[in-house]
C-alpha cells in the first residue's frame, strides 16, 4: 500500500488553518490529531478501497452442528464470502452468511454447508492517539507515540538538514527510556496512512477546526472541498484505473 507520512497531512492542515507549522503546541497537535483520526475513519469506511481489501481463506468450524468461520484478526468489516478463491477463478460463488457476536467472539454463520470459505474483507483502520515521543519515557506495549524517523527524534518541527518523516508508532515490546523506532525498530510498528486519503484528511481537519472556532459557513465550504478530494480518489479507481468495485457516491454534507 502506498502510504503518506502523517507529518505531511498535519502540516497541510495546520497551514490551511493559518497557523505556524514550525511552532505547533501540544494542545494544537492533540486537537488536529483527533480531527485526523475521525477523518481517516470517514474515508476508510466509505468504500471498499482496493488498497484496503484483502482476500483470505477462513477457518471453518462445523463441529457444533452449525457451520461457522472465524474472522481474521486484521479484519475490520467482512464484505463478501465465496466457496472458492475469487482471485483465482471466476467460478467462485458468493455464500450467504450472517455476522454474529456471541458476546466474546465475532464469527460468521452459514446457512449452507461450505467445505471451504474464502472471505473478502477490509482491514482495520489504524487508531491515531499518541503524543510526541519523549526520550525520557519508557513505553508499555500498546502505547503510541509520534516520532520523526528522518531526524530520529520526537518532534513536530522539521530539523534543518534532515528530512521530516513524522508518523505514529505503536509499541510492540516494552521499552526503556530512549529506545525509539530508530534505535530499536523491532519494538515498534508504524501506523501507516494510505496516500489516497492524505488530502481529504488534511482538508477535513481544516473544516473541523473551523467548526470548532464557530466559523460555520467557512466550515461548510471547507467540507465540500474535502469531499471533492475523496471523489477524485474514487474517480482514479473507477474511471482511470477501470476497477469495477462497488462505488457508493454518497455525500457526507
Amino acid at each position: 500500500m502506498r502510504a503518506v507520512n502523517f507529518s505531511t497531512i498535519l502540516f497541510e492542515g495546520i497551514q490551511l488553518a493559518g497557523q505556524d507549522r514550525h511552532n505547533i503546541s501540544d494542545e494544537t497537535f492533540a486537537q488536529f490529531r483527533d480531527f485526523a483520526n475521525q477523518r481517516l475513519r470517514m474515508a476508510w469506511e466509505s468504500q471498499d478501497w482496493p488498497d484496503l481489501v484483502r482476500v483470505a481463506q477462513f477457518t471453518v468450524n462445523a463441529t457444533t452442528g452449525t457451520v461457522t468461520a472465524a474472522i481474521p484478526a486484521d479484519a475490520g468489516e467482512v464484505l463478501n464470502c465465496y466457496d472458492q478463491d475469487p482471485l483465482l477463478t471466476p467460478k467462485a460463488q458468493p455464500l450467504s452468511y450472517r455476522i454474529y457476536n456471541d458476546g466474546s467472539v465475532v464469527k460468521l454463520v452459514f446457512g449452507s454447508d461450505p467445505s471451504t470459505v474464502w472471505g473478502e474483507y477490509r482491514v482495520k483502520k489504524p487508531e491515531l492517539f499518541g503524543d510526541v515521543w519523549t526520550s525520557s519515557l519508557a513505553y508499555s506495549v500498546g502505547a503510541q507515540a509520534y516520532f520523526d524517523s528522518g531526524s530520529g527524534t520526537g518532534t513536530t518541527m522539521p530539523i534543518p538538514g534532515k528530512p521530516h518523516y513524522g508518523d505514529f508508532w505503536e509499541c510492540l515490546e516494552a521499552t526503556t527510556a530512549g529506545q525509539s523506532p530508530t534505535t530499536h525498530p523491532a519494538k515498534w510498528a508504524k501506523k501507516e496512512v494510505p496516500y489516497i486519503f492524505g488530502t481529504f484528511v488534511s482538508r477535513g481537519m481544516y473544516a473541523d477546526w473551523l467548526r470548532s472556532e464557530l466559523q460555520i459557513e467557512a466550515a461548510q465550504v471547507a467540507e465540500q472541498e474535502a469531499q471533492l478530494m475523496l471523489d477524485l480518489e474514487i474517480d482514479k479507481i473507477f474511471r482511470q484505473q477501470k476497477q469495477s468495485i462497488r462505488i457508493n457516491m454518497i455525500r457526507t454534507y
